[in-house]
């Protein structure tokens, strides 16, 4: 199952490209991360994306593929 939670801890399961869209919108001081995340305590490895906003309103995007060798990142403003 996916899950999106923020910073402030709101969350939601198997979310629809809408909540995602609102979710990333909402990034703010305060609230300034999103993860989506696969959970599923069957699965070894970590699966996830996340965004990050910083203060300088540039954008840091993650990605996991399982292992830390498939893990990418870039930053853009």
């Amino acid at each position: 199952m996916l899950q999106v939670r923020d910073e402030h801890g709101r969350r939601v399961g198997n979310p629809k490209t809408s909540a995602l869209s609102r979710t990333v919108a909402n990034l703010g001081r305060g609230n300034a991360f999103a993860i989506v995340e696969r959970v599923d305590d069957e699965t070894d490895g970590d699966w996830y994306a996340q965004v990050w906003l910083w203060d300088d309103n540039a954008h840091q995007l993650e990605f996991r593929d399982g292992t830390t060798a498939e893990h990418y990142q870039t930053r853009a403003a």
